[in-house]
């Protein structure tokens, strides 16, 4: 894979760096709103809204192959694949689309999202690198070496193109994406089958089981995948499968470091941790990911586990805080349904299968106020827990509402602000840890990883903040902050879980365990806040968001609410207000706020 690829000087530089003890992105030396916008369906894209608003950051998907993002769901190709012609590439596609936002917005920043998923007739070409169900579906294996090295030719000559075209200066990065939905997922879970993963499934037993050689001849029955305990078996073979995904990941991103001369960032999907317990899919190899030099941020939507109702916590689906700590950048995916959205198939008929993408999850509330109240509820998120983020406008249209637009212009407005924040860590006094290996063990239909599931929902109704680890970075993490409790979540006892409660236990520190027989609301995790001094912003079961510099509420209920802060700031109200007038628009010194609320909405406070 040499790299000695000849080509102008290109100008603009990217990357992550740490400041006021957090990742930011810096472009071209300067540090950038990490705020984004990007939409599927480029003939619906509302660059104009957006550029309206300020932003100068933006994400064009394209494709290497047109054979969909989804091998499960039906959901046909966006684009045409640059490779689809075996013969020669073609690029119209997304130098149409680059020329389309770069007309409106000659300065943008662009970070594509590269979709590194094979052609059909690769696919055609190479049963023996394939991953196979016995529904027909085939598609690229990522235990494949000849995959790997096919993938990668073609993402040397896209950077080539690329990074000699005359738009090479608005070219600031590179998202890798590949899988199932475009998130590293496998196109198949089980049933599988398929020459490379089987082959690649015994080289690892040789490589890291070498007493095992020989004890897992065949893959494990796919009868057993999926139950409550794990065969040894199935717990090497989970591994694997992250294993797998994780090592390609890490491969892709260091060779693209590599063509770009380390000179801008690379990303991508990963370490679903939280959101996908089941270890078929893939996503416990988020370690490895962190330990890789070549990966500068790691994205994930927002969680999906309460359906996205109105009113949930906005949490994530990773290990944020580690990700964090590794002095990477997380980037979420808001995705968020509004009175706008749409089924896929009334903006492009076609689209999809008949009676597919008919789900009430692609639809938002139908009050305009209440969707958007969750919008301000993804950014307060971002902004405080000093995330980058990107408005993921899937099939074009759904934030196109003049109030939330203003908003729009208002969140951009603030993370500029808040660029300037000298503290711009953490004010979490709790800390969660779980191992990702722990899935594995348990299988992922067990009662504590059901258990684990809810504690987890519950942590964002308690009223007080949280930071999240792998609990491989607990020595690291209890050093970051003097935090007052831990909390374990264990879907299967390891050594690292149970080293780290060791330690908690000669520290002093206050910890609780979910497990099979443990399982927490958010009423009992309060009660532990409690005897651990814990301080509560807020007790009356509102969704709070809050840093050093800001505070956030979502309302659950209407009426008076009382926040209080931990020491006196002075108070002010940050986004334009429901209605007119509102609490706080002159900033007052107070360790209590008080304020009137309807049910579901969203306001933000700066504390200064």
């Amino acid at each position: 894979m040499s790299s000695d690829i000849t080509q102008n000087q290109v100008p603009v530089r990217s990357e992550v760096r740490t400041r006021g003890g957090t990742p930011l992105l810096f472009i071209n030396g300067k540090p950038a709103a990490p705020a984004a916008y990007i939409t599927y369906f480029s003939e619906r894209a509302k660059y104009d809204d957006f550029i309206s608003a300020g932003y100068r950051l933006f994400s064009i998907p394209c494709y290497f192959g047109s054979l969909g993002i989804n091998a499960v769901s039906g959901i046909h190709p966006f684009e045409p694949g640059i490779f689809d012609d075996p013969e020669k590439a073609d690029f119209s596609a997304f130098e149409r689309n680059v020329k389309t936002l770069l007309e409106k917005c000659p300065k943008a920043h662009i970070l594509p999202r590269v979709d590194v998923s094979m052609p059909k007739h690769w696919i055609e070409a190479n049963p023996d690198e394939l991953l196979c169900s016995d529904k027909g579906i085939r598609r690229e294996c990522f235990a494949s070496e000849k995959w790997l090295c096919d993938v990668s030719a073609m993402l040397r000559e896209f950077i080539e193109h690329v990074e000699s075209s005359e738009y090479a200066e608005n070219i600031v990065g590179y998202q890798l994406c590949g899988g199932n939905t475009q998130e590293w997922f496998p196109f198949v879970t089980t049933p599988v089958s398929g020459k490379a993963i089987k082959d690649g499934f015994a080289e690892f037993i040789r490589a890291n089981y070498p007493e095992e050689e020989g004890r897992h001849k065949e893959l494990p029955d796919k009868d057993s995948l999926g139950c409550e305990s794990a065969s040894l078996s199935q717990i090497r073979y989970y591994e694997y499968l992250s294993y797998i995904s994780s090592s390609a990941i890490c491969r892709l991103s260091s060779y693209v470091k590599e063509l770009t001369r380390r000179r801008v960032v690379v990303g991508c999907f990963y370490g679903y941790t939280l959101e996908c317990p089941d270890p078929r899919l893939g996503h416990h190899g988020l370690d490895r990911v962190l330990a890789c030099p070549d990966i500068d941020f790691i994205a994930s939507p927002i969680s999906y586990s309460e359906g996205r109702l109105p009113g949930t916590y906005m949490s994530y689906m990773s290990l944020t805080d580690s990700i964090r700590l590794h002095g990477k950048l997380y980037f979420s995916e808001c995705d968020i349904r509004t009175h706008l959205s749409t089924y896929p198939d009334e903006v492009r008929p076609g689209c999809v299968e008949p009676g597919t993408y008919r789900q009430p999850i692609w639809l938002g509330s139908p009050d305009p106020e209440i969707a958007r109240a969750q919008v301000r509820a993804a950014f307060i998120k971002a902004l405080t827990t000093e995330s980058a983020l990107w408005w993921f406008d899937m099939w074009g249209g759904w934030f196109s509402d003049p109030a939330i637009m203003r908003d729009m212009a208002a969140f951009r407005e603030t993370l500029i602000f808040a660029l300037n924040d000298q503290k711009k860590t953490s004010i979490s006094q709790v800390a969660v840890f779980i191992d990702e290996n722990s899935y594995r063990l348990a299988g992922p239909n067990a009662a504590s990883v059901k258990n684990c599931a809810v504690t987890r929902r519950a942590l964002g109704y308690t009223g007080a903040p949280y930071d999240i680890y792998s609990v491989t970075d607990f020595a690291s993490a209890v050093n970051v902050r003097p935090y007052k409790a831990y909390i374990f979540l264990i879907p299967s006892m390891t050594e690292a879980v149970r080293s780290a409660i060791e330690s908690s236990e000669k520290s002093g520190i206050g910890y609780i365990c979910c497990d099979s027989e443990n399982c927490y609301d958010a009423a009992a995790l309060r009660e532990f806040y409690d005897r651990n001094e814990v301080h509560i912003y807020c007790r009356s079961d509102d969704l709070i968001y809050v840093n050093h510099n800001y505070m956030g509420i979502y309302s659950l209920t209407q009426g008076e609410k009382t926040v209080t802060l931990r020491k006196k700031k002075l108070v002010h109200a940050v986004l334009p207000d429901y209605g007119s007038g509102g609490s706080y628009r002159t900033p007052v010194e107070t360790l209590t706020i008080k304020f009137e609320m309807e049910k579901d909405r969203c306001r933000l406070f700066r504390l200064n």
